[in-house]
Order: C-alpha cells, then structure tokens, then sequence
C-alpha cells in the first residue's frame, strides 16, 4: 500500500488489487474498516480518473490564478488613485 496523500482526516493510498488483475485499489481514509471508501478501478479507468483530477487541478489553478491577477490589478488601480489624491 503506497500512501500518496497524506492528510490526517483523509489521507489517499493506492494499492495493487490481489484478487483482480490489471485493478488498482484507491483507499480515501483511514486503512480501518467503515472509516474508509475504497473503489477498484482497472487500469484504464484509473487512468481515465487521473487525467480527469489532472485536468481539474489545471483548470483550478488556472481559474485562482486569473484571480490573483484581478485582485493585483484592482490594487496597483488603488494605490495609484490614492497617490494621486494625496498629490497636492
């Protein structure tokens, strides 16, 4: 079992399935049985999962990212009127 997240409510872990070939067993939560949700994904699907959450990552960090550029942009226009109000 590889641990691939390791958060302390919900940490991720990803281990080959035993009893099925070409199946991967992704375990959100603690390894205790009913504190944990675990899906066996074959390979293709895990793929399929991984390149949808790799996506999403991108698109979120590109969405925060123009943000962050607003909220920059509104205060340099902020701090320019200012300076120019305090101008005598």
């Amino acid at each position: 079992m590889t641990k691939v997240f390791d958060h302390p409510d919900n940490p991720v872990f990803v281990e080959d399935d035993e009893v099925r070939p070409r199946h991967i067993i992704l375990r959100i939560g603690a390894p205790k049985r009913g504190e944990s949700r675990v899906v066996s994904l074959d390979t293709s699907h895990a793929r399929i999962v991984a390149y949808a959450l790799l996506s999403a990552a991108e698109q979120e960090d590109a969405r925060l990212y123009e943000m962050n550029q607003e909220v920059l942009r509104m205060n340099a226009e902020n701090t320019r009127i200012q300076e120019e109000r305090a101008e005598p």
